[in-house]
């Protein structure tokens, strides 16, 4: 059924009008010269939010002045109250409307009706987890390339900062900030560059309110307008003593190779935003490979790294250390260039393995698979319980024809029994393996 066909009844206005009055209103209505239709007759932004977000709607097609009622169609067709509004002269109506922190994730609608006309606009949005996502961020029509903003996510009170692209060399550049609630601060200027970049930092309140804050830099003279999106989100400290950490905080895959293999790593359980660390040491004690990154939007880093030939043989270490005092490590093992034949308890000992079976969500899961043909590139697919396709993605199998790969749960991700189909390209061999992602403790 259409999610139009959704709607609560609303008991019609009566509106009384003196005889002049009404004949006021009609020689004004005549006067008035006909509009061009707009280009696009109905939108919304952002198209894509986390729950509890503010999303804004216009519609045109509307009789002039005529009252809109609007209300909402959640994934499930069930309806949710929403308000009315007045179009303008011009036929065009708009409105805000703030979903609900419990908000369940999927495509929603926002039905817009004409109470005269009849006219009615069904408008598509969807809720869920997409702050991982920058294509919410930075509105349609604009490159990710000509603005960012770091961090994405913060509590109030973070320092947050930005760069545009794209102004006039010397420019003034004004900064301001749409709340979640759709009140404007204005946040201060600055100047740009000779190249037509600015680079700025706003630190944002103690009483920051919570939600998507849309933030606004506008070029004086050029008149160049960049938009970009941030999270404000309230901090929950890590309580140490009433839920202890995920011990499987931290892994490198594999934890044995050669210097032909590609070893990836990730730590999490910091803050968002926070600053970390990390460096190799080789079995010499020697630094290698010293970086600084900030820690993503779940408080997670990553990264990649592939030995060079020479690298010493035996046992590395790999040490992070985030700014606010965390400290960890783990080991991997870099061995002597291995045999074309495989060894002889790797020969179809285990086929495929998944690790762990069952984790709650944000849990990264590991897996392999054998049978392949060598170095054969493997197409794999992560489903959530619905059976929707959470990630796609690609990786190589090794000269034995074992592939490894990853899904990475986010912290709101579905619980219940979920899926990773990996398929080789040459030999159209197929693996499906299973995980669980359980509820959260509380």
């Amino acid at each position: 059924m259409s999610p139009s066909r959704h709607h609560p009844h609303h008991t019609p206005t009566i509106l009384l009008y003196t005889a002049a009055t009404a004949l006021l209103l009609a020689a004004t209505l005549l006067a008035a010269a006909p509009q061009p239709a707009a280009a696009y007759e109905q939108a919304v932004q952002p198209q894509q939010a986390m729950p509890g977000s503010l999303f804004a709607f216009f519609a045109t097609g509307f009789d002039k002045n005529e009252w809109v009622y609007f209300w909402v169609n959640d994934p499930t067709t069930g309806v949710h109250e929403g308000g009315a509004v007045r179009a303008n002269t011009h036929g065009r109506a708009d409105w805000t409307w703030k979903s609900p922190s419990s908000a369940m994730y999927g495509r929603w609608s926002m039905v817009g009706h004409g109470s005269k006309s009849g006219t009615e606009r069904v408008i598509f949005f969807e809720i869920g987890d997409f702050v991982p996502d920058p294509t919410h961020l930075v509105p349609a029509g604009q490159e990710e390339y000509e603005v960012s903003v770091t961090p994405r996510i913060g509590a109030p009170g973070t320092a947050f900062d930005f760069y545009a692209r794209g102004y006039h060399g010397i420019e003034q550049v004004t900064f301001w900030g749409y709340d979640p609630t759709g009140r404007m601060h204005y946040l201060g200027d600055f100047g740009s560059n000779d190249n037509g970049r600015v680079d700025w930092s706003w630190k944002s309140p103690p009483s920051a309110a919570l939600g998507t804050w849309r933030i606004v830099m506008h070029g004086e003279t050029s008149q160049v307008e960049r938009v970009v999106y941030l999270e404000m989100r309230q901090e929950e400290p890590y309580p140490e003593e009433a839920e202890p950490r995920d011990t499987y905080d931290k892994a490198v895959s594999p934890e044995e190779g050669t210097t032909e293999t590609r070893f990836t790593f990730f730590a999490d359980n910091f803050k968002v935003g926070e600053r970390v660390d990390y460096w190799l040491s080789d079995p010499y004690g020697q630094t290698h490979k010293h970086r600084r990154v900030v820690a993503n939007q779940f408080g997670r880093i990553d990264f990649e790294w592939e030995p060079h030939d020479n690298a010493p043989t035996g046992t590395w270490t790999w040490h992070i250390e985030g700014e606010w005092g965390s400290k960890r490590s783990l080991t991997f093992v870099i061995t002597e260039e291995a045999k074309d034949t495989p060894p002889a308890e790797l020969e179809e000992q285990y086929e495929h393995a998944t690790h762990p079976t069952e984790g709650k969500p944000g849990t990264e899961f590991a897996f392999f698979a054998t049978g392949f043909e060598s170095k054969e590139p493997v197409d794999y697919l992560c489903l959530d319980p619905t059976r929707q396709v959470v990630h796609d993605a690609s990786t190589r199998a090794n000269k034995w024809g074992r592939a490894d790969w990853t899904c990475e749960t986010a912290p709101g991700a579905p619980t219940g029994q979920w899926k990773t189909i990996a398929t080789g390209r040459d030999s159209h061999i197929e693996w499906e393996l299973y995980f669980t992602v359980l509820t959260k403790t509380p």
